[in-house]
C-alpha cells in the first residue's frame, strides 16, 4: 500500500487537466476519507490475519524458489511516498527484498540517473527525489493548506503527517512523524468489508 501526504497529492492534481472539477479527485474530504478507509482496512488485515503477515506459504511463482518466497517474510507492507523518496536506495532494496528479487546493479544505475535532477515534463521519471515530496509546501498558500488540513485532520494523524500551524511553520515544515498502528479510529462510521482468506490469497498474487 502506497500512501502520500494528501496536501501534496491535492497540490499536484491541481495542475493535471484530468482532475480539477472531479469530486473524487480534487475534493479533500473524499480524498482523505479514502485514506482513513485505507488505514482502517490495513488495521483490519493486521488484526484479522496476524499470522498471514509472517512466513506465509505462497504458491511458487515463475522465477522464484520456495525459499526466496519464504524469505519475503510478509505479504503486506505500507510505504509512505515521502520516506521512499528521501531514501530511494535503501527503500528500493527493501521493496525488491519484499518481492524476493535481487537489487541488481541496473537498478542502482537507474536510481543514480533518475533521482538527482528534475525534468519539467509532468510525466517524467527524472526527479530530485529528496525535494519532490515537499514541493507542495512552497506551492500551496497557508490558507489552502489550512483548508485541506481541516478536511484531512483524521487522515493526517492516522498516517503520521504533521500539520502546519502557520505560514512560517509551513515553509519550514518537516511533515513526517512516526507511523502508529495503535490510533483510535475516528468516530465516523465507515464500512470495511471482511476480507476472506481466499480473497487475501488472490490479492497477494496480483
Amino acid at each position: 500500500m502506497l500512501i502520500r501526504d494528501p496536501r501534496a497529492s491535492l497540490q499536484s492534481r491541481k495542475h493535471r487537466e484530468w482532475c480539477p472539477g472531479k469530486v473524487d479527485c480534487d475534493n479533500p474530504k473524499i480524498v482523505c476519507q479514502d485514506l482513513v478507509n485505507d488505514y482502517r482496512a490495513a488495521k483490519k488485515l493486521r488484526r484479522q490475519y496476524p499470522k498471514r503477515f509472517k512466513w506465509v506459504n505462497l504458491p511458487v511463482i515463475k522465477g522464484f524458489t520456495t525459499q526466496r518466497l519464504q524469505n519475503i517474510g510478509t505479504i503486506f507492507r505500507v510505504i509512505r511516498y515521502e520516506e521512499f523518496s528521501v531514501d530511494p536506495y535503501n527503500q528500493s532494496a527493501n521493496v525488491f527484498n519484499f518481492f524476493g528479487l535481487n537489487f541488481e546493479p541496473e537498478v542502482k544505475k537507474f536510481l543514480d540517473t533518475h533521482t538527482t535532477k528534475n525534468d519539467n515534463a509532468p510525466w517524467t521519471t527524472f526527479r530530485d527525489s529528496k525535494a519532490a515530496p515537499f514541493h507542495w509546501t512552497k506551492e500551496l498558500t497557508f490558507q489552502e493548506t489550512l483548508s485541506i488540513q481541516e478536511d484531512c485532520r483524521d487522515a493526517l494523524s492516522l498516517w503520521g503527517y504533521r500539520e502546519a500551524l502557520n505560514h512560517t511553520d509551513l515553509i519550514n515544515l518537516q511533515p513526517l512523524m512516526n507511523l502508529n498502528w495503535d490510533h483510535e479510529m475516528p468516530s465516523s462510521e465507515v464500512v470495511v468489508e471482511e476480507i476472506t482468506s481466499t480473497e487475501l490469497n488472490v490479492k497477494s498474487m496480483k
